[in-house]
């Protein structure tokens, strides 16, 4: 007999999220760091780095949905 599913999603879930957000991250210092070097303002600079952050963590998360 199988026992029946739990709600509780398995631990490599959590451990793919964190991967994604952990890229998004690192990616947007990057995007910030390149921004800063191109003499860009400060608003800029947060603007290109929270769009960085938020393509490459859905990007990241998208890769993970489609390879399930």
């Amino acid at each position: 007999m199988t026992p029946p599913p739990s709600s509780v999603p398995p631990p490599h879930r959590a451990l793919l999220v964190l991967i994604a957000l952990l890229s998004g991250l690192a990616f947007a210092f990057a995007a910030a760091l390149v921004a800063g070097a191109m003499h860009a303002e400060p608003r800029d600079i947060v603007k290109w780095a929270g769009g960085t952050f938020v393509a490459v963590t859905l990007l990241v998360l998208e890769i993970d949905r489609a390879l399930r």
